[in-house]
């Protein structure tokens, strides 16, 4: 195997069909399908007084007019735009495997061209769908106004921003990136002209990831002006008390602040000379959020804020899905400055059971919160009508379920996540043969000979008795991974077993329990929900309904909580808790929390 580093790109790997994870590409990739492109670019001809050519109008939801769904406002507060760099990552997502003949990629294709049609028309590199005027007022000095009226000027640009971006870095298409430069310097020019005290007020207002995609460009580009460009969006209060090692992350705004972090790493990486402090502030930043900030499902944040370190509160608004998007980008930063194993412990965690948790499995709706509220249930958006910001990273996840499962360093390829699935690269080509989480046991085959190559196996946190049959004097534990090394032959295999077992954790406050197996979070199913019983899907976050089930106390006696659980189905990760453990009711099935849909639920349990 050739020298090289960095994570495997998706080209090279094959989910196995049938598996949990192809399932959920699949129903991504069918709700792309059904976007009506020319709808989401029709905010980018009217705000310019252009016609669209299809003469459709926008999306409803955050992409309308006056999108303020809690007070009167005026037109320009909207998010019109943001949907369509969604859109084109996710297109970017697919088209990094299926190629150029994808029908995905025609659509990538037009609005790349519908794009470079108004620049011409406009002769302005400037590509918001949102009036400019917002940040000609920024430039010319008025940082304290320059967003009155409107809502996140730059979070809105900046998903246009990563959208081209990840068209080029997908496919190379010279017109993303002359697209992208000539929007990135219209930014620099403006920015260039501001003061630091400036800078800080324009700060105050929610910008997305600006910093990162700058921070990529200075790697892409190695212009010194967009390094420079990334420090004017440099957050240096969160910089120091993370840096510091100081958690005052409580009521900050959790989607603000990841973002900001996901900049940071993105600096280290372009200048690991210069930033070593924002490396630093990085991985407290992961850390602290992983072990003080997260819930049973690795989801982070209520209504949106990071809350106290000794709270876990339970409402209908906890877990945000775009947090736990950004917390994986950013763990796929520390992993290229350091290959833990603890970094994919938690990757597997918030991707079993928030990110696949996040969407209606069927029709593929997106849930902007994820409710651990004991008895409540999901609320997803009106199938192309909320377009709230997690409807946009909600499109972007399922793309992005191959990029971080092999990760090559020299000539070592460490697995993360253990999925059924082919790699065929033109150095190594070998299977992955599993039902993981569903299974305990891992096969690998060689499918032609290889040399000079270490496999590196890992050993998630939850089964340290983890073993491999391929024993002998090329096994060795090192870091969190199995290490074999050999030279390989064709048809070769090693058996991997990774025990897992049930156990029962409590919230932070001391409150509550839950139950996980394995990386798997789980949840008593508490009654299938009836049609028109409740609101179950809606254009408006505000209008989540508050109706719940009943949930039982656990009754363990003297016994551990796991104790009173007993097996119903293993092979599919069904526990019952027998009533006589229960303060009231039936027998209830605890089973994978990304299986309900449709129902009432609970994840957290009181316990005497």
């Amino acid at each position: 195997m050739k020298k090289a580093s960095g994570f495997v790109p998706s080209k090279y790997v094959f989910l196995s069909e049938g598996s949990l994870l192809y399932g959920f590409e699949r129903l991504g990739r069918d709700y792309l399908l059904g976007v009506d492109t020319e709808r989401l670019l029709a905010p980018f001809y009217e705000v310019r007084g252009l016609n669209s050519p299809s003469g459709k109008k926008r999306y409803g939801g955050w992409e309308r007019l006056s999108a303020n769904n809690w007070e009167p406002s005026p037109e320009s507060f909207t998010l019109a735009g943001h949907s369509l760099g969604h859109y084109l990552s996710a297109l970017a997502g697919y088209c990094a495997f299926e190629g150029r003949k994808s029908e995905l990629y025609e659509r990538a294709d037009y609005i790349l061209e519908s794009l470079c049609d108004i620049v011409r028309l406009t002769n302005s590199a400037y590509l918001g769908a949102i009036d400019e005027d917002c940040f000609k007022r920024l430039f010319d000095g008025d940082s304290e106004h320059w967003a009155d009226g409107y809502w996140v000027p730059w979070y809105n640009l900046h998903k246009l921003f990563k959208g081209l971006y990840d068209v080029y870095c997908a496919l190379g298409d010279e017109r993303a990136l002359g697209l992208l430069l000539g929007f990135a310097d219209w930014a620099y020019d403006g920015l260039v002209r501001l003061d630091e005290n400036q800078l800080k007020n324009m700060r105050r207002v929610e910008y997305g990831g600006m910093n990162e995609i700058f921070a990529c460009l200075y790697s892409l580009t190695g212009s010194e002006k967009y390094k420079e460009a990334s420090l004017f969006f440099c957050d240096r209060e969160l910089l120091g008390f993370l840096e510091r090692g100081e958690d005052r992350l409580e009521g900050l705004h959790a989607n603000t602040q990841i973002p900001k972090v996901a900049g940071f790493a993105a600096l280290y990486e372009a200048d690991r000379e210069s930033f070593e402090n924002m490396k630093t502030a990085s991985r407290f930043f992961f850390d602290t959020v992983r072990k003080s900030h997260s819930y049973a499902i690795s989801g982070n944040s209520v209504a949106e804020h990071f809350e106290s370190p000794d709270k876990e509160m339970l409402t209908k608004k906890t877990c945000e899905s775009c947090n736990s998007y950004n917390m994986l980008r950013l763990c796929e930063y520390l992993f290229r400055f350091s290959q833990k194993a603890s970094i994919f412990d938690f990757y597997e965690s918030a991707l079993y059971n928030h990110i696949l948790s996040s969407c209606e499995k069927t029709g593929g709706e997106k849930l902007y919160f994820v409710s651990l509220l004991p008895g409540h249930h999901k609320t997803y958006e009106k199938k192309y009508a909320s377009w709230w910001c997690c409807t946009g990273t909600g499109m972007e996840n399922p793309s992005r379920l191959r990029n971080n499962i092999f990760y090559f360093e020299n000539s070592s390829l460490y697995f993360n996540l253990y999925t059924s699935c082919r790699l065929e690269t033109p150095e190594i080509s070998l299977s992955v043969d599993t039902d993981f989480p569903f299974s305990e046991e891992v096969a690998i085959t060689l499918l032609k000979p290889v040399k000079g190559t270490t496999l590196k196996l890992r050993v998630p946190e939850y089964c340290k008795g983890a073993y491999s049959e391929y024993l002998g004097d090329r096994y060795y534990p090192e870091d969190g991974y199995i290490s074999v090394k050999a030279d390989f032959t064709k048809g070769e295999r090693l058996s991997l077993f990774l025990p897992m077992t049930l156990k029962s954790f409590s919230s932070r406050d001391g409150g509550y329990i839950y139950f996980k197996h394995g990386p798997v979070t789980l949840a008593a199913s508490l009654g299938k929900i009836k049609q028109g019983e409740i609101t179950e899907y809606t254009d408006n976050e505000l209008l989540i309904d508050d109706t719940a089930a009943s949930v039982p106390k656990i009754i363990t006696g003297n016994k551990k909580p796991e104790e009173v659980i007993q097996v119903k189905r293993k092979k599919e990760l069904l526990f019952k808790i027998p009533k006589s453990s229960l303060s009231f009711g039936e027998d209830l099935v605890l089973k994978p929390f990304f299986m309900t849909d449709h129902e009432f639920y609970s994840v957290y349990f009181k316990a005497e």
